[in-house]
């Protein structure tokens, strides 16, 4: 680890996320630390990997979020390593998790588009 992303390190930001299952979006609170990251969102939160394994994904499986795992886990890490190398100010690293979580958005939505009132599956 460099001392170069330390301006991004320990800083809430936010991570807004659509529930087709609530039906609103949910706001998770993510800070970058040392080893990865530390989500927060009403009952489950701590700290994650650099992918976002255990606490984010914990969450969006909770609340049935569709999203693609293994591209969002690359995407995590990606950011986290952007930061610590310092190629990212704090406004700019807030704005990459959103696009993430926009992403998020998007499957999610898409994922139940279509689907038949009765079958009630996703």
């Amino acid at each position: 680890m460099t001392t170069k992303g330390d301006e991004t390190l320990d800083r809430e930001m936010i991570f807004s996320v659509y529930s087709r299952r609530w039906g609103h979006n949910d706001t998770y609170r993510i800070k970058r630390t040392v080893d990865g990251w530390n989500i927060e969102h009403i009952a489950i939160g701590g700290a994650c990997k650099k992918d976002g394994t255990r606490a984010l994904y914990q969450n969006l499986n909770q609340n049935y979020i569709f999203y693609p795992e293994d591209a969002i886990k690359y995407a995590m890490t990606e950011l986290w390593e952007q930061a610590d190398e310092g190629l990212l100010t704090l406004d700019e690293l807030q704005s990459k998790l959103q696009q993430i979580a926009d992403w998020i958005n998007m499957v999610e939505k898409a994922v139940g588009e279509g689907q038949p009132d009765w079958v009630n599956y996703y």
